[in-house]
């Protein structure tokens, strides 16, 4: 979630770790695909809440806010999709 913040990309943060789960949750004996989706997801919801994207600055000039208004309101949703999905993640392992 905060590298994809940092990166403003979700495919660059999800690529770039995406490739160790599978052998570290082979070690584990849990199914790699459960942790390979929360990866996705979480890279996906970093990127709507960073300041420095590209859609959330062209969102802020089109709504004239600022950029801070927008990331604080996209902020509380996403933290609490974020608390769910690692809630369901966890009963799920």
């Amino acid at each position: 979630f905060l590298s994809s913040m940092l990166m403003v990309s979700g495919n660059a943060a999800f690529f770039s770790f995406g490739s160790l789960i599978p052998n570290i949750y082979a070690k584990f004996g849990v199914r790699s695909i459960n942790m390979i989706l929360s990866m996705n997801l979480l890279a996906l919801f970093g990127r709507t809440v960073s300041p420095i994207s590209g859609v959330v600055l062209a969102t802020s000039s089109i709504a004239d806010v600022t950029v801070a208004e927008i990331v604080k309101r996209n902020f509380i949703p996403i933290f609490i999709a974020l608390v769910l999905m690692l809630t369901m993640q966890i009963s799920f392992l």
